[in-house]
């Protein structure tokens, strides 16, 4: 961005081409939030601040529903594996005390 800015370019449309090459939403909309900034003339420190809030909220919001969608996809694993040997852990010794001569009284 900053050499096609030395190289005449804007620095909205160098800003602009940067957001394009990168993808990111992220990226556009805080490019967007400095073009809004420098067209309107308003303070960039409070727009990047309330910006700031903004993204932890949402990466806070994206943590808490990966964190719910975690317990779900535990649940075949524990099925399959985890139950099956704690069945067989709590069922051989009395089937060991059948196959060998009673109920043990």
């Amino acid at each position: 961005m900053l050499n096609e800015i030395s190289l005449g370019y804007s620095r909205r449309d160098a800003l602009r081409r940067l957001a394009l090459r990168t993808g990111l939403q992220e990226v556009r909309s805080f490019v967007g939030l400095i073009i809004q900034s420098d067209e309107l003339g308003t303070s960039l420190v409070e727009l990047l601040r309330n910006y700031a809030a903004d993204m932890r909220f949402s990466e806070i919001e994206q943590s808490e529903k990966l964190a719910a969608q975690a317990s779900t996809k535990m649940l075949f694993p524990l099925f399959m594996f985890i139950f099956p040997t704690v069945f067989i852990m709590m069922l051989a010794p009395m089937m060991k005390s059948l196959l060998t001569g009673g109920l043990g009284f």
